[in-house]
């Protein structure tokens, strides 16, 4: 729609919000991904917290962990996922809609001893 599809890099603030409003030029009726690895120092359940504007789906190592479609606007903890990490990098796609307006996603780790590490990569 704007071009040939590309990764770009946006950085995600403290509270685990990435707000992808001013990276496209199209903002309305229309989606994107995301992809960072959550490296774990061994295998681990973990909570995933999620907020969405508008839906999304999420996979974690190639299956999908979260699918919602839906317009709401996106706060932290709509949603809490249990999850697995297996040691080492896991890879987490996700599939963000925006129907119009804000265009936003949070996404934080239950994490309290400060164990995992997050790229790109």
């Amino acid at each position: 729609m704007d071009g040939p599809a590309s990764w770009k890099a946006i950085d995600a603030d403290l509270s685990g919000l990435t707000d992808f409003l001013g990276a496209y030029a199209t903002t309305e009726n229309t989606i994107c991904y995301a992809h960072c690895r959550i490296v774990a120092p061994s295998d681990m359940d973990v909570k995933l917290s999620v907020g969405t504007n508008d839906g999304a789906k999420i996979w974690l190592n190639g299956e999908v962990v979260f699918s919602k479609h839906i317009g709401r606007g996106a706060t932290p903890h709509q949603e809490e996922l249990n999850v697995h990490l297996n040691e080492g990098p896991n890879s987490v796609l996700v599939k963000l809609e925006n129907w119009g307006a804000n265009w936003q996603l949070y996404m934080s780790a239950d994490d309290p001893d400060r164990l995992l590490r997050f790229d790109v990569e």
